[in-house]
């Protein structure tokens, strides 16, 4: 099974990159960072992953799962269901229980005069 450090040498030598350069285009002062990252030593933040995407020309997924993009699949929701966020979900459920609410006072005050 591939690391991620065995992910960033791949891209590097696909490209004929040199750690050296690598880490020049990272902005990091020795090709050391590179070769540790490489050697499973360390592992660089998130920040540098995205960078390294960048500069490898693949994406942070590959390089932190070795998922290819064309492998994630979206699931598309049942027939007669939509996909909403959350936020608005929320938003319609409050706006439903308000209505509701007002319904109910209207009940309650057309009892009250029945009853007076």
């Amino acid at each position: 099974m591939e690391s991620l450090g065995d992910r960033i040498k791949m891209r590097r030598e696909l490209l004929k990159m040199s750690q050296d350069t690598l880490a020049q285009l990272m902005n990091k002062k020795h090709r050391t960072a590179v070769s540790v990252w490489e050697k499973g030593k360390s592992e660089p933040s998130l920040s540098d992953i995205r960078k390294l995407a960048e500069i490898l020309s693949t994406t942070t997924i590959w390089l932190i799962e070795g998922i290819e993009e064309k492998q994630i699949t979206v699931i598309e929701p049942p027939t007669g269901y939509v996909m909403m966020k959350a936020e608005e979900v929320i938003e319609m459920q409050r706006q439903l229980l308000e209505s509701k609410d007002r319904k109910l006072e209207e009940k309650d005050r057309e009892l009250v005069k029945k009853s007076a």
